[in-house]
């Protein structure tokens, strides 16, 4: 008679047979598949909870107020990444094929700017047998993006807003830049020629977050400018950091050569405005400060993700680019 496998269950000592090994697989898997949705929809309800101020109808002051009763009970970090989870995942899954849930929410979302008919079995296959991250290094090289040929010209007005790779690691369960647009090392983008797109004075406005301040400084030299101030946005909104719960982003003001504004206009160095569930997406009111400064001279906004009047723009985002 052939011996059958059996493995032992580390928790109980039960002896379990190799079936039985299959099919708690796929209980387990199930289960995540499960706690993912439950997420989300923790995530739902308290996104709609805290945009309707129905704490409030509760008589607590705050979202924060509301989670920290001991009834209630959810850590703000938890539940603050549930309400972020949800806003980011939400649209996109309402035109998920079901079939795609089968390997989870996140890598559903990852897949769905490339599934067609005729390739989802073969999608699908790859999901079940890579991590996400492996996942997202496997789509990168299926489908890979063109990148555009900066334009001729010289500008007088630079908006940039590069895609920074970060040097850590997020856990398998959390999405990171990269599940949202290609990144580029520090070295790629101080490689860009932009010192071949600017006038000999010009202006540059240079978006950055505190992790990577010091790496948008060599940005700044290597394009040719000098920093001269700052614009700090407060985006309202909690994030995650390992140092403290980072809210706020640094639009960076630099020049090459003589650039002053052409309007004496003083704004306030620091916007409040409630960021928008479209990640890394930033408020238009920066851009209005930009015109309402400089006046005149052509404006590009590199890495830009639309078509914007008065501006040229340049990135893989912007819809038509590869047609051009």
């Amino acid at each position: 008679m052939e011996q059958q496998a059996v493995l032992i269950d580390n928790r109980t000592g039960e002896i379990i047979k190799a079936d039985d090994a299959w099919e708690r697989h796929r209980r387990i898997v199930g289960l995540r598949n499960d706690i993912e949705r439950s997420f989300l929809e923790l995530g739902k309800e308290l996104h709609f909870f805290h945009q309707d101020e129905q704490f409030k109808d509760l008589n607590y002051p705050t979202l924060d107020a509301y989670l920290a009763d001991p009834v209630v009970d959810i850590g703000r970090r938890m539940a603050y990444y549930a309400i972020s989870v949800y806003r980011h995942y939400a649209l996109i899954l309402e035109s998920a094929p079901a079939a795609l849930l089968e390997v989870g929410i996140v890598k559903a979302a990852m897949m769905i700017p490339y599934v067609t008919r005729r390739n989802m079995d073969e999608l699908l296959a790859s999901a079940s047998t890579l991590s996400r991250r492996g996942l997202r290094d496997y789509l990168a090289e299926k489908f890979p993006k063109g990148k555009p040929q900066l334009p001729s010209g010289k500008y007088r007005i630079i908006y940039a807003d590069p895609p920074w790779q970060y040097g850590n690691t997020m856990p398998e369960y959390f999405t990171e830049q990269a599940d949202h647009y290609d990144l580029m090392t520090l070295e790629e983008i101080c490689a860009l020629p932009v010192k071949e797109l600017v006038a000999d004075a010009a202006v540059l406005f240079l978006w950055a977050t505190s992790p990577i301040l010091e790496e948008a400084f060599q940005v700044v030299h290597a394009w040719g400018f000098e920093y001269k101030t700052s614009f700090v946005w407060d985006k309202v909104k909690h994030c995650m950091g390992h140092y403290n719960s980072v809210r706020h982003e640094l639009l960076l003001v630099c020049v090459r050569g003589s650039c002053m504004p052409d309007e004496p206009t003083l704004f306030d160095s620091v916007v409040t405005e409630e960021r928008s569930d479209r990640h890394s997406e930033k408020p238009e009111v920066f851009r209005g400060f930009i015109d309402a400064l400089y006046t005149w001279g052509p404006r590009i906004e590199l890495f830009s993700r639309k078509q914007v009047k008065g501006w040229d723009v340049w990135g893989n985002e912007v819809p038509g680019f590869a047609e051009s």
